[in-house]
C-alpha cells in the first residue's frame, strides 16, 4: 500500500522477502495522485516498480485499481449487483476504467481552480 515514508531499507526488506519465495502482492500501480495543494505526489506504482526492479520479479497479483477484485468482494459480501454500485473517482485511468470494466456506473470528479466538474459514465 501507499507509504509516504518508503525507504531504501524497505526496498531491501521487500527484496529479501521475494528472494525467500514470498508472494509479491501489490495494492495498485498508480503512478501519482493529486496532493492537497494541487501538486502531484508519487503513488504506489513507483514503490512497486522499485521492488520489482530490485528483485527482477513482477507482482504475482495487483488487488487494487484498475483490477476489479475489490469491487467483486464488495458486491459479493453485500449481495448486490454491479449496476447497483456507484463509483465516485478522480482518476479516469484507474477509478473509472476499473468500474467500467466491472459494469458499474461512475462519476468522475475533476477540480478546476474555481469549480468542480462532474462527469457521469455508464
Amino acid at each position: 500500500g501507499y507509504d509516504c515514508k518508503f525507504t531504501y531499507k524497505k526496498i531491501s526488506i521487500g527484496l529479501d522477502a521475494l528472494l525467500n519465495r514470498a508472494k509479491f502482492i501489490a495494492c495498485n500501480r498508480v503512478a501519482n495522485f493529486p496532493g492537497e495543494k494541487g501538486n502531484l505526489l508519487p503513488g504506489c506504482g513507483p514503490m512497486v516498480a522499485a521492488i520489482a526492479s530490485a528483485s527482477g520479479k513482477k507482482p504475482d497479483f495487483v488487488i487494487g485499481k484498475p483490477n476489479t477484485f475489490m469491487l467483486e468482494l464488495i458486491t459479493q459480501d453485500n449481495r448486490f449487483r454491479p449496476k447497483e454500485l456507484l463509483m465516485i473517482g478522480d482518476a479516469p485511468e484507474n477509478d473509472i476504467i476499473m468500474v467500467n470494466h466491472f459494469g458499474s456506473p461512475s462519476v468522475l470528479v475533476t477540480q478546476a481552480i474555481s469549480s468542480i466538474d462532474l462527469t457521469v459514465t455508464n
